[in-house]
């Protein structure tokens, strides 16, 4: 087997080699089906790693928009200081 030996497909099914077995006239049908199921899952991936990014972007947005309020605070506190 580790040498290119062939191995039957039932063989192959006990030894877990495979995830599963068809006969010929089904073969086309399941592929479809698998496929249609895997692109289905890289969309919802898709959709998650969108929403992640927007996340990411809304958290930096509000991270900056803090530190600028502190520093306008601070700027403001100063001037206040000075005219007393």
């Amino acid at each position: 087997m580790m040498l290119g030996d062939k191995v039957a497909a039932a063989d192959a099914l006990q030894m877990g080699m495979i995830y599963k077995m068809f006969d010929d006239v089904k073969l086309q049908e399941e592929a479809m089906i698998l496929a249609s199921s895997l692109a289905a899952m890289q969309q919802k991936r898709s959709d998650l790693q969108s929403a992640y990014l927007i996340n990411q972007w809304i958290i930096h947005w509000i991270s900056n928009w803090n530190r600028k309020r502190k520093c306008r605070l601070k700027q403001l506190q100063l001037t206040i200081t000075k005219k007393e």
